[in-house]
């Protein structure tokens, strides 16, 4: 089998694709990398507003359980009388 000879053009035009290739390729990731930081800051400011969002459902919890036991404390009381 006879080995395939390179001339210089031939060598040259391959170079040049695989630059081009190793550009798009840069290029894509610059991109992903941009859309990494995008969705990681809005997934930041959804987890602030949902921690605030848990915070305010726990206060209520909270006011509920408290509104229950004076109730219960009262009930005693009254059944006590």
């Amino acid at each position: 089998m006879e080995r395939a000879r390179w001339t210089d053009d031939q060598i040259e035009r391959e170079m040049s694709a695989i630059d081009q290739r190793s550009k798009e390729v840069s290029a894509d990731l610059a991109d992903l990398r941009g859309e990494v930081r995008a969705f990681r800051t809005d997934m930041r400011a959804e987890m602030h507003e949902l921690r605030a969002e848990i915070i305010a459902m726990r206060r209520h919890f909270d006011l509920i359980l408290t509104g229950f036991a004076v109730g219960l404390v009262g009930l005693i009381g009254a059944s006590q009388l």
